[in-house]
């Protein structure tokens, strides 16, 4: 085991936060960053991602049992569900990219590309995609289905600075061993204008709070930090970045459930479609009033599952 000092403000005075399957999460008093200390050795931590059971949804560690994470199963057979997680990223992007980066074509690089699902979705896109990922097996099984992804993580690949317009971190800043260095070197990667996107979960969440030890986010074998929109924000200013939108969001099948708040409701009876015509769509809504309440309720749910935080900052 190992101990480490804050990452952001590099204190060593913290509280305990919560203890789960035999690690302690602590809270620094100086910033509040939440992290895993001790922690496993760098070593270990490496190690897990290198089994091909991380994957394909069969491993089995200290809290984490994801059968759901089958990331090989995903990448050949893409349900609705993760076709609309990974084209909202590249949406989210957009915006910031056609604006801002008018000629040739646009080079992004995915930090921790797994077995390479941004990254090929990116590729289609029309970007010049990149990915970077430490696990030797998931780089495998990246480049046999031909997509530009290279072993190794940011603190250890040699790359040309100011060489990207884009850069990913989607689900990654919290497995990083040390995330402050990590986003420094990729803020030098990017070039002037360039648009670095981070998506995590969200520590200070309604869930989190509610959950606690048992949040299927608090993983403290592999997630080591824990953010709030207020640390990632100072972690994205020591890093360099100046300019910076933050907000807190559902996570990805919340994203997915939205579109398909219609159907359930009317599946479970909720609300009435209305037959479809040629001036109608299949999801007019009658007007009755319980149904107008019954449908922003749903809505309101998934409003408050802000479990996690995307943030877009420039250089």
């Amino acid at each position: 085991m190992k101990r480490v000092p804050c990452n952001l403000c590099n204190s060593s005075r913290s509280q305990k936060y919560l203890v789960k399957a035999g690690f302690t999460l602590v809270k620094c008093t100086e910033c509040g960053l939440v992290y895993v200390n001790p922690r496993l050795d760098d070593k270990e931590i490496k190690n897990i991602y290198d089994k091909k059971s991380y994957f394909v949804g069969e491993y089995r560690g200290y809290g984490f049992d994801y059968e759901e994470c089958n990331y090989l199963r995903a990448l050949q057979e893409p349900t609705k569900e993760i076709k609309f997680e990974y084209s909202r990223i590249l949406d989210l992007i957009e915006p910031y990219t056609s604006s801002f980066f008018t000629q040739g074509t646009r080079k992004l690089l995915d930090v921790g590309a797994g077995v390479g699902i941004l990254t090929e979705f990116a590729q289609r896109r029309g970007y010049e995609a990149w990915g970077l990922e430490p696990s030797h097996y998931a780089v495998s099984i990246a480049q046999k289905r031909g997509l530009r992804v290279i072993r190794g993580d940011l603190s250890t690949r040699s790359l040309p600075e100011a060489s990207f317009d884009v850069i990913v971190m989607h689900d990654v800043v919290e497995h990083l061993l040390d995330p402050k260095t990590d986003v420094t070197k990729a803020y030098t990667l990017l070039r002037t204008g360039g648009l670095f996107f981070v998506e995590t979960g969200n520590i200070s969440s309604l869930k989190a709070r509610i959950c606690g030890k048992k949040s299927s986010f608090i993983w403290p074998e592999g997630h080591l930090y824990y953010f709030t929109t207020r640390s990632l924000k100072k972690l994205l200013f020591l890093a360099g970045f100046q300019w910076t939108k933050i907000w807190t969001s559902p996570p990805c099948y919340c994203w997915y459930s939205n579109s398909r708040i219609f159907r359930r409701m009317v599946k479970y009876g909720l609300l009435k479609a209305t037959r479809p015509s040629n001036n109608s769509t299949p999801d007019t809504l009658t007007t009755s009033l319980t149904e107008r309440i019954a449908f922003q309720i749903f809505r309101l749910y998934f409003a408050v599952k802000n479990e996690g935080i995307i943030a877009i900052a420039r250089r």
